[in-house]
Formats: C-alpha cells, structure tokens, sequence
C-alpha cells in the first residue's frame, strides 16, 4: 500500500478515493461527522501499517476506528462517555473487550498512534501508551481495512492523517505534532525484560463506576465495575476466572460485596473487595411489629414484573389497594380456592395478588398454600367508584439479555447498544390511564414487557392514553454495532 498523508488540513475536502457513507464532510480543515451511522473508510486493505491522527469527540454516544476489517471480524478503538476499550469482533458481529481504561476526556484534542505489525497491537495517545495487546495467532487478524465509525449523533472531528506500511521509518510516520515516537517492538526489548532479575509487580485496579471502591445507591439503580491487573497468573471476578481486565454491570437488589482475587507470579495471592450498599425505599406506611408469619424461612412472594398491583380481592374486579414493586416481597397466608391469586401481608395491608406466571414463590411454603381464603365480596354496582389513582410519568425502558451490555440516555431515548443477534426485552408501566398501544397495538394493564431480537437498529414506541385525554409517546432504542 501506498502512505497516505494529511497531516495539515483537509481544507481541499475529502479525497474522492475515501468511501463515504453517511454526512460527513470537510469543514474549516477538519473531516467532521455528527450524525449516528456515519462510516467513512480509507481506500485499500492493510497489513502492517502506522496510523497517526488528530482527532477529537464531542457529545455523548460512542465512536470507533475500525481497523483489519474483513470477512473474519475487525478491531475497534471504542471511544465512550466513560473512557475508551480496544475490542475484537468476530464475523458474527459479537464484540469481546480486549483491554479499557477510563476517564478520557473526549471534548479534547488528541493525538492518537495506532502500530499492527504482525499479532501485535501497540496504541499510543498524547505520546504515551494506552493498549499494547497481542492477539493469539490461531485467532488474530492480520489484514483488512480501516475506517472511522460514529455510532451515535454527536461530533466526531479529524483534522490530521497519515497512514503508511510498517516498513518506513518512525520519523517518517509521525507528525510534527505527535509527543513521542513509539518504542521499537525489536526483539531485543522482549529478551531484555525477561532477563530482568527481579520480575515486574502486579497492579491490581479495581472500582465501581470508574473510581469509587465503596458505594451508597438506591434500590433499582445500577453499578459498573471495571478491573484492570497486569503481571499476573490468574484473576477471578466473584470466585469465576475472567481475563486479565473487563467490565461488569450489576443491578444489585440488596447491598453485596464484589471481590477481585489475583494470583501473582511468585505463587502469592491478593483479594480486593468492593462494597456496594443499597438503600431500600422508604414504605409509605407504618410497618406493623413483625409477625411469627414474617419470620425467616415464612413464603415470601416476589413479582417478575415492574410493579404487581395489590387489590382487596383474587380478581382484577376489585379495586386496587396498593403495590409491590419489583425487588420486594410480601409474606404469603393463603391462596383462593382456584390457586391462582395469593392472599399477602404488605407494609401493614392484607391484600391479594395475582399468582401463576406473574410472580415467584421463596421460603417454606407447604403448610401456607393449604391454607384458602374466601375474598370479601365486591361492592355493590351501585356503589359510587373509587377516586381515579394518582397519575404517575410512564416509564418505557429496554434492558439487555446479557448485562454485559449498559443502556444510554441518548436525545431522550432509552437506548441500548448491541451486537448483530443479541435479544432485548422492552418493559413498559404507567398508571391513570385509557389505553396503552405498542407498536401500534392496543395491550392490556398498566405493565408489561417483549423481548425482541432485531436484525437492524430498531426504534420501539409505547403510545399512553391518558384519563385527562392527552397522549405520551415513548421510544427505546436498539442500537446495532
């Protein structure tokens, strides 16, 4: 391959041979993009080459440059929010991190070298070394193209270029404004560290949302744990071998310690553990002195669904008196004579809810579910309604299968970022209303969820009717990569 170089501006354009999908375009010196879906690829297939840019990234969603794509699979400098990843992804489109690191700032300038040369993926940013990966022979890639991908809106800006094979000189390969050339990868360099006599320390990072080693969050709120050890034998991620660095999302429903263990060179070990407190919602009645029924080892009912409606009798004919939200549980002393609604004790309420399909059963419950109940009876048709419940914002959200993958508040749309043939699940509440469509069919009660896998990007929409005659639309997105 021939070098390619633009090292001062693209102030004459695009180059006509650069393959252009998407808007963008040259602009006061720059190659900038700020629409999701843009790729723009440079001409060619590269082997062993030297990439040298100036680039930045303003706003929020994710950017990636794309290099040694081909039919096997590509690799991907994943620039987001939280910091930047180098990734593989196979030819099913599955992406695996290969090594993160957090806490880049993006609305910077930044100058980025990225080597290949054989198996080995050395990146360096403002001169200094960011990833120094070498993949598996059996497994690596070893030529593709290279191309700049910007996932979501928001700015993605170049305003300097060169790319050449391996075989050139670094004085040739770096601009005048790179920091620092990068170290030679001769193997001389590896002989000398292995002769070192005394061998490297293992450093062990270990955080919750990307610095914190304790943390105080609320029921329902989620953690993301990033580790990252080098120099060692083994690491184990909550007593489970896991790669030398990752990241994790938990949704923790009570308070939990996550542990880190390392096995270092000279056979010693290291734990590190991490504490993630959840504070549990604060009931809005008085709680009653606990009941020998409430005691541990008492069957305990807890919903699979956002929120399960509590109703004074085994049928959705009467009128709702609370409810149990998701991640809590009520105490079971019955059932009806169907075995199909649960008569519970909740925060001080003797209520019914519904049972098969809708909730899960914990604890000793052989004795309780003997035991039947007879409802009160309705109320008279004469008698004058219940007042209309409170009115509460309705909620449409989309959650990944795995939680490997996090969800993004991106323009106001609940959205989750995907590879091809993962599934998602949509769950939907909302409370004092008419009606509920999604995608434009009309579904029954206040909650809900579908799991959908789609082949493409995917905009999902939940139309609420209101008792007061307005309409909310809500959107989720799935965001293919």
């Amino acid at each position: 391959m021939e070098p390619i170089y633009f090292e001062q501006t693209f102030a004459e354009g695009i180059p006509e041979d650069w393959q252009v999908d998407g808007a963008w375009e040259a602009e006061a010196g720059t190659i900038r993009s700020a629409t999701g879906g843009d790729l723009i690829q440079l001409p060619g297939s590269w082997a062993d080459f030297s990439l040298a840019m100036r680039l930045r990234n303003s706003g929020p969603g994710i950017r990636s440059i794309v290099f040694r794509a081909n039919e096997l699979g590509s690799y991907q400098l994943h620039f987001r929010s939280e910091g930047v990843g180098l990734l593989f992804t196979d030819q099913s489109g599955i992406p695996t991190f290969l090594d993160w690191l957090p806490g880049i700032n993006h609305d910077d300038w930044h100058d980025l070298v990225i080597i290949a040369e054989s198996n080995r993926l050395f990146i360096l940013l403002n001169g200094e070394s960011l990833f120094d990966y070498e993949a598996p022979e059996e497994t690596a890639l070893w030529e593709g193209a290279v191309a700049f991908y910007n996932l979501v809106a928001g700015e993605f800006e170049i305003d300097s270029l060169s790319i050449a094979p391996i075989i050139l000189s670094p004085a040739v390969l770096a601009p005048k404004w790179m920091l620092a050339a990068p170290p030679p990868l001769a193997e001389t360099a590896v002989e000398t560290r292995t002769a070192t006599a005394t061998p490297p320390q293992t450093a062990i990072q270990f955080t919750l949302n990307g610095g914190e080693e304790a943390l105080t969050i609320n029921a329902g709120e989620c953690i993301v744990l990033q580790w990252r050890v080098t120099h060692a034998t083994a690491v184990f991620f909550n007593g489970e071998r896991t790669q030398d660095s990752g990241l994790w999302q938990e949704c923790p429903r009570q308070s939990v310690v996550f542990t880190l263990r390392v096995l270092k060179a000279d056979a010693s070990e290291e734990q590190r553990a991490l504490l993630v407190h959840v504070i549990q919602p604060t009931p809005t009645r008085a709680i009653p002195t606990p009941t020998p029924a409430a005691a541990v080892g008492a069957c305990r009912l807890t919903p699979d669904r956002l929120n399960m409606n509590l109703r004074e009798g085994d049928s959705t004919d009467y009128p709702i008196v609370g409810r149990l939200n998701l991640g809590n549980y009520a105490i079971v002393v019955g059932r009806n004579l169907e075995d199909t609604w649960y008569r519970v004790e909740f925060e001080g309420l003797d209520a019914w809810v519904a049972g098969r399909g809708y909730t899960r059963l914990e604890g000793d419950c052989s004795y309780t579910l003997l035991r039947i109940y007879e409802p009160r009876p309705l109320p008279p048709t004469n008698t004058p309604p219940p007042p209309a419940p409170v009115r509460e914002n309705p909620s449409f959200q989309i959650q990944g299968l795995n939680a490997f993958f996090p969800t993004f508040n991106v323009d106001g749309v609940h959205t989750i970022y995907i590879p091809q043939g993962q599934c998602v699940t949509l769950l939907w509440y909302a409370d004092g209303i008419n009606a509920l469509y999604y995608q434009g069919s009309g579904v029954a009660g206040p909650s809900g969820e579908r799991n959908e896998c789609p082949n493409q990007t995917t905009t999902y929409h939940l139309r609420v009717e209101m008792r007061d005659g307005s309409v909310r639309d809500l959107y989720a997105r799935a965001t293919i990569q």
